[in-house]
């Protein structure tokens, strides 16, 4: 272990025995056994810029687009969710509508229904420009090009991507849930509302989130769901910029210190409190192929997202690890190669 994980270690040891005194820790839940039996190409719904899954060929967080992805040989999706006025979880990445549909104003201003007559296609024309007809059957093996949506597409619940989920043709397929910023206590029972209502989704999905809190709560209220932290190089960095950092961590004489303890809390102090069997890291914070070997040995499930070549894509697949590719819409049709 570097010098500095001492130094980070000796930091938090106080936070660990406080923790094993008070009895916060959570029983430890494996992931699903689906998620462990080989690599998985991960199709991950993103925001504008990036081109994993089919968010850039096709309008993110849809079940149109979870359609595509298999299609692409994904064989885990992801979608992002948001608490709704009326508790439901809407399948959108912002706490706004504005980037993804004809509508404005914060998703939990907005019932279910009422953000169902939004269109969810509505801006997606500009991921179109200078591409030709065909643009992803010349990448994607199997592709079927461009299908455009046209209008009436809706922002999916996380009621429908279930569903979805469960038909006979998707049995294959696992989820990964991503819980967004600013969740609260109300996003962690809505959560656990649906994994009673859909007890298969103890065996195919994983819980995912930035926001340690919520994965505590929601395995407080179910230890048996399976969840997983995302970590981000710079998480404080990123937190400052983005306004959602309390100002007293982001001075910036102690920021990189900061961020530093931040990473290492996600890849230490959390999984112990939550319990959680995997881990989400972005491609820019990565652990040695010595760490990587050793938490897989431990049984830890590990997905790594942002790679942005094939040749990663194909190292991180060797390691055990399941990859969201970043910019490289070509998919090895579900196979761990």
């Amino acid at each position: 272990m570097p010098f500095k994980r001492y130094i980070v270690a000796s930091f938090f040891l106080p936070v660990l025995i406080s923790l094993a005194v008070y009895e916060w820790k959570l029983p430890y839940q494996s992931v699903p056994a689906a998620f462990q039996r080989r690599s998985h190409i991960v199709g991950h719904n993103v925001t504008e810029g990036d081109s994993i899954g089919a968010a850039v060929s096709h309008p993110e967080n849809t079940i149109y687009a979870l359609e595509r992805s298999v299609n692409y040989g994904a064989s885990i999706v992801e979608v992002d969710v948001q608490i709704t006025k009326d508790g439901k979880l809407a399948c959108i990445h912002d706490t706004t509508v504005d980037r993804t549909t004809n509508a404005t104003g914060k998703v939990r201003d907005y019932t279910m229904a009422e953000l169902k007559t939004f269109d969810a296609g509505h801006h997606w024309e500009k991921y179109k420009v200078g591409r030709a007809p065909g643009f992803y059957d010349m990448l994607i093996p199997g592709g079927r090009g461009f299908e455009p949506p046209g209008t009436g597409l809706q922002i999916a619940s996380l009621e429908e991507v279930v569903e979805w989920l469960h038909r006979p043709e998707n049995e294959e397929i696992l989820l990964l849930i991503d819980v967004q910023i600013n969740s609260t206590a109300a996003t962690a029972r809505s959560i656990n509302r649906i994994f009673k209502q859909h007890k298969f989704l103890h065996e195919r999905s994983i819980v995912i989130s930035h926001e340690p809190h919520i994965l505590y709560m929601i395995r407080a209220l179910d230890p048996t769901i399976s969840v997983a932290p995302i970590v981000i190089r710079d998480m404080i960095s990123v937190g400052c910029s983005e306004g959602v950092v309390p100002s007293l961590l982001c001075f910036p004489a102690t920021l990189s210190l900061f961020d530093l303890l931040a990473e290492e809390f996600y890849y230490w102090v959390l999984p112990f409190f939550t319990g959680s069997g995997g881990i989400i890291i972005h491609a820019d914070s990565l652990p040695s192929t010595v760490q990587f070997k050793s938490w897989i040995s431990s049984g830890w499930w590990i997905s790594v997202y942002g790679v942005e070549s094939h040749k990663h894509v194909q190292k991180m697949m060797s390691l055990g690890v399941s990859v969201a590719p970043q910019k490289l819409p070509v998919y090895t049709g579900g196979e761990a190669h």
